[in-house]
């Protein structure tokens, strides 16, 4: 049998991935059938996959403010995804660090809204990449019924005025990762399926809730887009998705 070609390789190391480690199978390729019937090389050749691979793009970031890009989305939108991608593509002298954001503790349920947040800000020749942020302080705790309408309003009011003081001094990037129901349901079955590691009770309550936090966010995009205008991606395919938010980044942060 031929020696198979590079994207031979790519498509059974995908079945690999998924722990298919036999396999009765004809490949297509330019009209030629390749049928076989037989155990799957353990590894393949040295260098087959290296024609596959795609260079990573990189941003030369030419803005000198400090600068804070804030992610939102709902759970399972690919927020952590695309900041992995954007963490490789980010290139040059500036500092990059990330702050993820979860419930607060009781100690920062004490203090006023916004500190914690104002304690991660991006310093002189640094970039800041928030993976969720006090967006999610105005759209949750209502989800989950522990504030009122009236409540959220005002959070974003808040949040409102705070970066009108920030833009002043800090370059800030708000992006909004747009998942559907089904591509959100799509990526529960991958991990109820291949990456059951990954999958906990929280993935089930936010599949369920996705709705009325996708509203949620819809009203708060739409609240807060005066100063610090939001940047949409719709991720119903989540390579399109991550590269449109490199290209947005590289328009963003280097002013003409």
């Amino acid at each position: 049998m031929r020696a198979l070609t590079s994207a031979e390789w790519t498509l059974l190391g995908a079945l690999r991935m998924i722990r298919w480690s036999t396999c009765a199978l004809a490949f297509v390729f330019l009209g030629e059938t390749v049928a076989f019937a037989e155990k799957l090389p353990l590894h393949p050749p040295k260098g087959a996959f290296e024609s596959a691979k795609k260079p990573e793009r990189k941003i030369a970031v030419t803005d000198k403010r400090p600068i804070l890009v804030l992610f939102e989305g709902s759970d399972m939108a690919g927020k952590s995804s695309t900041i992995r991608k954007l963490l490789r593509s980010l290139g040059g002298p500036q500092t990059v660090e990330q702050a993820h954001w979860g419930a607060p503790t009781d100690a920062e349920k004490a203090e006023p809204l916004l500190a914690r947040y104002l304690r991660r800000l991006p310093k002189d020749g640094s970039i800041m990449i928030w993976d969720r942020s006090w967006y999610g302080d105005a759209v949750h705790p209502l989800v989950q019924g522990k504030i009122t309408k009236k409540e959220m309003r005002e959070r974003l009011l808040a949040i409102n005025a705070q970066e009108v003081e920030l833009a002043k001094t800090f370059k800030i990037v708000k992006i909004y990762l747009d998942a559907s129901a089904e591509r959100v349901n799509q990526t529960l079955e991958k991990r109820q399926t291949i990456a059951t590691d990954r999958l906990s009770e929280a993935d089930l309550v936010a599949a369920a809730n996705h709705g009325k936090v996708r509203s949620l966010y819809r009203i708060a995009v739409n609240h807060s887009d005066d100063v610090v205008p939001w940047k949409v991606i719709d991720m119903s395919d989540r390579h399109t998705g991550r590269d449109s938010v490199v290209d947005y980044l590289e328009q963003q942060l280097n002013p003409k």
